[in-house]
């Protein structure tokens, strides 16, 4: 944000929003130490209002190809193969959902009831090739987990490799102890850079946990260009008012940071329990809202909704985003090629 543009917001009532200084130090935390929508005395999460501020007060910005807004895609890669619980799923969308004549023709009947594993990704790139987007794939390099194993970084080189060579981001996943660990994030950025063979630039933290301010200060450390945690883990919509990425303000010490945070809009296992219509005319409004605003809307996808049956309904969803992203002349693309066009561009 440009300096004139930040001290506007700072003499408004916006400036506790855009700071989440509501989070500093709040004991209403949930069991995974995460500050949920519920606590916060700022009710319409749903509208960017900081961002819309910004916009009404001379805040412009401009991306490639003269698109009007962007989609910002990622994934965050929690498993590789299926677990008990996901093969329970599995079982029971099979027993409610017997695929029907006319729907066995549809593009995502081929998905499997029961697959093997989680490692197609080239489908996932390819689904996104279609619509002329690209995504950030985020993967664990830690082996410390409360429930269960992950998986070994190093078994997935060549599945890394053909992402990375296809031109796709890839970045680090932090563990769910690291959020406020700056050693152990640095630790799984030099494993997960071993695999990779180039730099690893982009972090977001299992479970979505953030300690404002202290996650930001950490990857600052850590060496990392950005950060895109910073959204609601039970909701959708813009946990400090803002749908452009920006530089945290650290209230405590009184100074921005220099890295990148790029909020996060929409989780998809947040949306597990709303009816299909109703999530997409969530989505569908704040696809509005960031749009009017000329930002960007992050989402986070998790790779089995693309490769089991038991998540079709998340994957329709998805297809449904890109396609009417397509339709409104939007850049969709990764979160590294989000951050390097703001810097290039000294927003």
């Amino acid at each position: 944000m440009r300096h004139d543009l930040r001290q506007l917001v700072q003499a408004s009532p916006l400036w506790d929003l855009y700071t989440r200084k509501e989070e500093y130090g709040s004991p209403h935390l949930d069991s995974h130490g995460r500050f949920p929508s519920s606590a916060s005395r700022w009710k319409e999460i749903e509208r960017p209002m900081v961002s819309e501020f910004l916009v009404k007060h001379g805040y412009t910005v401009e991306y490639p190809e003269g698109r009007d807004f962007a989609l910002c895609l990622t994934h965050d890669v929690d498993e590789v193969r299926p677990m008990l619980s996901h093969r329970f799923q599995s079982f029971l969308s099979l027993a409610t959902h017997l695929p029907s004549a006319p729907s066995r023709g549809r593009k995502d009947s081929s998905l499997p009831w029961f697959p093997r594993h989680y490692r197609d990704f080239s489908k996932i790139m390819d689904l996104e090739e279609e619509y002329g987007g690209r995504s950030s794939f985020y993967f664990m390099a830690t082996e410390r987990d409360p429930f269960r194993f992950r998986y070994h970084i190093e078994d997935l080189a060549a599945d890394i490799g053909e992402i990375r060579d296809r031109g796709w981001e890839v970045g680090i996943h932090g563990g769910y102890y690291s959020s406020a660990d700056t050693q152990a994030m640095r630790q799984e950025k030099t494993r997960l850079e071993g695999v990779l063979g180039t730099k690893v630039r982009g972090y977001r933290n299992h479970f979505l946990r953030i300690h404002v301010p202290e996650t930001w200060a950490c990857v600052e450390e850590a060496g990392f260009l950005y950060d895109t945690t910073l959204g609601y883990p039970d909701r959708p919509g813009f946990r400090n008012g803002m749908c452009h990425p920006f530089r945290p303000f650290d209230l405590g010490t009184g100074t921005e940071l220099q890295i990148l945070e790029i909020p996060l809009c929409m989780m998809d296992q947040s949306q597990e329990l709303s009816p299909p219509p109703d999530l997409w005319q969530r989505l569908s409004g704040m696809m509005d809202r960031v749009a009017a605003c000329r930002g960007v809307m992050t989402v986070l996808f998790h790779t089995p909704i693309f490769m089991s049956a038991a998540h079709r309904t998340h994957l329709r969803l998805y297809r449904d985003l890109l396609a009417r992203a397509r339709e409104r002349n939007c850049w969709i693309t990764s979160a590294g090629e989000i951050a390097d066009w703001w810097l290039k561009q000294g927003y």
